[in-house]
């Protein structure tokens, strides 16, 4: 199955724009996610299905061929985390757009005016500049009212940089989940002869 034939579920229209342009297809994305045990038919399936929740964002399709659609390498990055939590059989479908979000969008008060356009491009980045020690956090808060949240975050430790957790001080938290962000970025980045 050809790119072209896997819809986007987001809620943004995707342009056509020229093949000559930089972007990732689908295909290309599940040849970075592909490891022993999980093959790229796999990893194909699970990225579309993440394109079809809204969770990854396409940002144009091709204008010709086989008009696939084109992804930025931060969505690599996202699916990766994505990936991971599910592996580590944390599933809730609210969790899963939490992650999306922290890993797409910074708040306000965590922009810097050289900012990359996304948190998850921002690790991708240091990561590729020769920065390590980086970790994703997702806590499972409850108020009292009984209500459980999932909150998130992506930090560079030894500098305290990156996003924040995002809940009201009358949150507490009930259990905490580390994703090491190191082991995800070097498999994604590692060199095109180890990939499958």
């Amino acid at each position: 199955m050809c790119d072209s034939e896997s819809t986007y579920g987001g809620a943004q229209m995707v342009p056509e724009i020229d093949g000559e342009t930089k972007g990732l297809t689908t295909g290309q994305i599940a040849r970075a996610l592909a490891e022993p045990g999980f093959p790229v038919r796999n990893a194909t399936a699970i990225f579309r299905a993440h394109a079809q929740k809204g969770l990854v964002h396409p940002y144009g399709k091709e204008r010709s061929g086989t008009k696939s659609y084109l992804y930025r390498a931060d969505q690599a990055v996202i699916a990766a985390v994505l990936h991971r939590v599910a592996e580590a059989a944390i599933g809730d479908n609210r969790l899963r757009h939490k992650i999306s979000n922290t890993l797409h969008m910074w708040d306000a008060s965590e922009l810097t005016p050289d900012a990359p356009r996304s948190p998850a491009m921002w690790a991708l980045v240091e990561y590729l500049n020769g920065k390590r020690g980086f970790a994703f956090e997702i806590r499972t808060t409850r108020n009292e009212r009984g209500t459980v949240d999932y909150d998130c975050r992506l930090r560079h430790a030894k500098s305290a940089t990156g996003t924040n957790f995002r809940l009201a001080d009358n949150w507490h938290v009930r259990s905490a989940f580390v994703l090491h962000m190191d082991d995800v970025l070097a498999h994604l980045t590692r060199a095109r002869e180890l990939a499958n």
